[in-house]
């Protein structure tokens, strides 16, 4: 037996040794050791919905780039990758170890109808894909968070529009009056037009702007100097940010309403510089009624009233005059792309959905959705006994929302003009700030649902300022919207030939 043992043994030897002898050798992203100059080979895997994860495509299924390089020196198989359904595909890619090579463009790919359609059919089922570097995975996802797929859109559609006009320059006047002449070339003479009630519009824009820069500084110094650890640190460089960065809200707001030939600024000035103070401290005074009927500790002693008054009177004021001195004169001429008509054009009827009370409703879902995980915690630090000190996530997440925010907010403007409705300042504005009413319906839920707090004062203390809170960001969120979109129409208006 033991005979019979040891044969069976050399035979399997013998078998293995044959078959490794067919295997090609193993090196480089085998045993994870690169000479310089040597090839890594980046490997494309399956492609397939991520919710049905046993149902996986070859890569190129999909009419994905590949590379200028056909061969490679080796090639990566294993039995277990076959039994796993793995179908690994040569990227195509010519990549060396430690080799410097400059920005460039490996791949050009025309997208017609077919392709285009598989693209959006596998971004609609949540497509994934893996791609192997040194066997390490890579996992990436087709995502549209909606965003991506309507820029997309928004791009392909502006380009057939600018072949379109650039096709209309080239016909004679007859021709010309005989095309089909609409979308949003046609409103290109109102579209500059002043906004309705332009003070407190300009007023909204210059406070939204200077909320961001509140934000964005408190955030950094929060990163930097740990602000969470001493009790009260935050509110106090909070208000002494907000003071010191008055001559923002004064640029911004006082250069628009020069720009909208607004007349009387100095009453646009004391409106943007004590529009959010007086919505702050109004509902602090009115909760402070409350608390003091309660004889509760939040009541707000009178001597630091005083001071929050003489801050607002002494060092916002006339920051926000500096400000608005500087705007006025440097950025407050109406240098427009565009002449305006002395008659505006008439608005001509659309699809309910195109209605700008529509586009404002529905603008502020996809901010809300980019920080609806955050906003749990940053309640949670606020209404419950914990601390927040992830800043860093916070700084990551207001990216996230400004840009999600200026996307979105650009392509509802979009509509609304390709619908010859140039009514778009305030629908840019309202549909970014929007995102405030989703969050204060959320404060609702979180109330119910997620605290046990009860009474007048807990129950007015909350809702008071969470609808500060929200306004204040509704603010913000517009300022940021309106400033984007106001780029991108002044940009595609400048690159149309007007006659």
């Amino acid at each position: 037996k033991i005979m019979g043992l040891g044969r069976w043994t050399i035979g399997v030897v013998v078998l293995t040794t044959v078959f490794s002898s067919l295997l090609p050798v193993r090196a480089d992203e085998h045993d994870h050791k690169y000479n310089d100059k040597e090839e890594v080979v980046l490997w494309m895997n399956t492609v397939g919905p991520y919710h049905n994860r046993q149902e996986t495509y070859k890569y190129f299924s999909l009419p994905f780039c590949v590379g200028i390089k056909k061969t490679i020196s080796h090639y990566h198989e294993t039995l277990g990758e076959a039994l796993q359904g793995v179908e690994l595909e040569f990227s195509g890619l010519d990549i060396n170890f430690k080799e410097e090579v400059m920005q460039t463009t490996y791949c050009d790919i025309e997208l017609d109808k077919p392709k285009r359609d598989a693209f959006v059919y596998a971004i609609k089922n949540h497509y994934w894909y893996q791609m192997y570097i040194d066997d390490l995975p890579i996992w990436v996802c087709l995502k549209s968070l909606q965003m991506s797929l309507s820029v997309l859109y928004l791009c392909v559609t502006l380009r057939k529009d600018y072949a379109r006009y650039s096709k209309e320059e080239e016909m004679d006047d007859m021709d010309r009056d005989l095309g089909d002449e609409y979308g949003w070339k046609q409103v290109h003479g109102d579209v500059f037009r002043p906004s309705s009630h332009p003070m407190i519009f300009s007023s909204l824009i210059g406070s939204g702007c200077q909320i961001f820069s509140v934000s964005f500084i408190v955030i950094i110094l929060a990163m930097i100097e740990d602000l969470y650890t001493e009790r009260g640190s935050m509110l106090s460089t909070a208000i002494f940010v907000y003071a010191a960065t008055s001559p923002v809200n004064g640029y911004f707001g006082g250069s628009l309403y020069a720009k909208q030939g607004g007349r009387r600024w100095i009453k646009q000035m004391f409106i943007g510089a004590f529009l959010i103070p007086a919505m702050v401290c109004g509902t602090a005074f009115f909760i402070n009624f409350i608390a003091i009927y309660y004889h509760a500790s939040r009541a707000i002693p009178f001597g630091t009233m005083v001071a929050v008054c003489c801050i607002c009177f002494f060092v916002i004021l006339p920051l926000n005059l500096v400000g608005t001195i500087l705007g006025r004169n440097l950025s407050g001429q109406p240098n427009f792309p565009c002449r305006v008509n002395a008659v505006p054009r008439p608005i001509p009827e659309k699809k309910w959905f195109m209605e700008p009370a529509v586009i404002v409703c529905l603008g502020g879902i996809l901010p809300f959705g980019s920080i609806f995980i955050e906003m749990y915690f940053i309640f949670t630090s606020f209404w419950a006994y914990k601390i927040y000190y992830v800043y860093g996530f916070m700084m990551l997440v207001l990216v996230i929302l400004c840009i999600v925010t200026v996307c979105v907010t650009i392509v509802c403007t979009y509509f609304l003009l390709n619908a010859e409705d140039y009514r778009w300042q305030w629908t840019s504005f309202l549909s970014a700030a929007s995102t405030a009413v989703y969050v204060y319906m959320y404060s609702f839920y979180y109330y119910f649902f997620k605290t046990k707090m009860y009474g007048l004062f807990q129950t007015s203390f909350y809702f008071g300022y969470m609808a500060v809170f929200s306004t204040a960001l509704g603010i913000m969120c517009g300022a940021v919207g309106y400033m984007g979109t106001s780029a991108f129409v002044r940009k595609i208006y400048t690159n149309v030939k007007i006659d």
